[in-house]
């Protein structure tokens, strides 16, 4: 398995930079997220949880999962979870890759953002494979190449 950076160069800085992103983007996500299946949302590459209220809001009975393997980036997700206890009762986070973390069986979405880039080809189509092993489409995919260019939902098929 490939080693991932566990420092993030701009962690300190990454909520200003994304925010432009996230304010455009966050209601677009919400809107996905109403075809979620059963099951957790899983947030991959969570950050500093920006997009956890979005999908808290979008969802309200369903358990989230973050995974971020950057300790800079979790303390600030730790940090967002201490100030709304609501969210932090629904949120698991993980310290880990997406390659290492354990996934439920069934998911009921599975976001990325800006972290695909991340991940080899060969790595993200076991990614798909891990979260829909029966390869039926519990639930969308919502993922962004970039923060400057939103791609609303990247289809599994």
């Amino acid at each position: 398995m490939r080693q991932t950076r566990s420092v993030c160069p701009v962690a300190e800085h990454l909520d200003l930079i994304n925010a432009p992103f996230w304010q455009a983007f966050g209601p677009v996500l919400g809107t996905l997220l109403q075809d979620a299946g059963e099951g957790p949302l899983i947030d991959i590459g969570a950050s500093t949880g920006t997009g956890l209220k979005t999908m808290a809001n979008a969802l309200p009975q369903h358990e989230i999962i973050a995974i971020e393997p950057s300790q800079a980036l979790r303390a600030g997700l730790f940090a967002r979870l201490s100030e709304d206890p609501a969210l932090a009762e629904r949120v698991t986070v993980l310290s880990a890759t997406v390659q290492e973390a354990a996934l439920p069986p069934r998911l009921g979405a599975v976001v990325g953002i800006n972290m695909l880039g991340h991940l080899r080809p060969t790595e993200r189509t076991a990614l798909c494979g891990r979260a829909w092993p029966d390869g039926s489409a519990h639930g969308p995919l919502p993922c962004s190449p970039s923060s400057h260019r939103a791609a609303p939902n990247a289809s599994r098929t």
